[in-house]
């Protein structure tokens, strides 16, 4: 969508202009992992103001409806986050090999 976003050092999620417009979360408890991600893309931040998002009490949130000034179709959005983080996956990946591993059987 040509929005400039990216990382900022020692805080999870992607930012933009100062505001968190994607949070991440990864937690291991009890040998179960958990984990989760959340886009604001056309997301109603007025209840941000009850809380601290993230435990982050200087900065805020955004949304890309607040960045791009419309929000975008959810289906479009879905559509091409799935692509882009199917190709950063696949370009990420490392074959592996050895005791344990996954083939394509053990889906069936």
């Amino acid at each position: 969508y040509g929005v400039e976003a990216g990382t900022v050092e020692g805080r999870t999620g992607v930012w933009s202009g100062g505001a968190k417009v994607c949070a991440l979360g990864v937690r291991v408890a009890g040998g179960v992992s958990l984990h989760g991600l959340a886009l604001n893309v056309a997301t109603d931040l007025g209840g941000f103001g009850a809380i601290v998002p993230c435990g982050i009490r200087d900065a805020g949130v955004t949304s890309l409806e607040r960045l791009l000034g419309t929000a975008p179709a959810m289906a479009e959005v879905m559509d091409r986050f799935e692509a882009a983080f199917r190709a950063e996956a696949e370009a990420r990946a490392e074959p592996r090999t050895g005791a344990g591993e996954a083939t394509a059987e053990d889906d069936r």
